[in-house]
């Protein structure tokens, strides 16, 4: 899991009234999970397009990105304990992305492998979405956050974490030798690594 900042908190907040056309939400086995909350298409392409220009990409070695959509929980709106499937609007589902959209609401927690994360408006979390997961109620106020699903062509969370840390250490170095020999190292793992 990992945590970045998408929008300011503004621009967030500004994004989240800006959503319209809600409808409520199904869960693909309604008769297990509870899902209450409220979905939208609207204003997706505002997401897609700060996405494609951070570092998240890159970072996460991806692949394909699905349409973001968007979703609002509120009224003790919750969603019960579930995995994503390992396809998600026609794009294999190997990392989530939940990017909290709005503050002052209670509750609404992202619980991923043992953690609880909420997150400032305009922070997006990253994790693996094959891990069970789920949104506490909300108890006040209206949580907004829009969500999408990546593949990635380093498909093991493990060798993603190894480059990860590589590519820490490489931006730290600051003798040039080492640097480029890191580099090359760097470059030939991923190409050991791709799937």
């Amino acid at each position: 899991m990992k945590a970045y900042r998408l929008f300011t908190e503004q621009e967030a907040r500004e994004l989240a009234a800006s959503v319209t056309d809600w409808e409520p939400g199904k869960a693909s086995n309604d008769t297990t999970v509870t899902k209450c909350n409220d979905e939208s298409k609207a204003g997706a392409d505002r997401v897609t397009e700060r996405l494609l220009g951070s570092a998240i990409p890159k970072l996460h070695f991806v692949q394909e990105i699905s349409p973001p959509k968007f979703n609002r929980y509120r009224n003790g709106g919750e969603y019960g304990p579930h995995s994503d499937s390992s396809q998600m609007h026609g794009v294999r589902s190997d990392l989530a992305c939940t990017l909290f959209l709005s503050d002052g609401y209670e509750g609404g927690e992202l619980c991923v492998m043992g953690h609880e994360v909420k997150l400032a408006p305009g922070e997006v979390m990253v994790y693996e979405c094959w891990r069970p997961h789920y949104v506490k109620p909300v108890t006040k106020g209206e949580r907004v956050a829009a969500i999408w699903w990546m593949s990635s062509y380093i498909r093991s969370e493990e060798q993603r974490d190894l480059l990860g840390m590589l590519r820490s250490v490489i931006g730290e170095t600051k003798d040039e030798q080492h640097f480029a020999k890191l580099g090359a190292v760097h470059e030939k793992l991923v190409k050991i690594f791709w799937r």
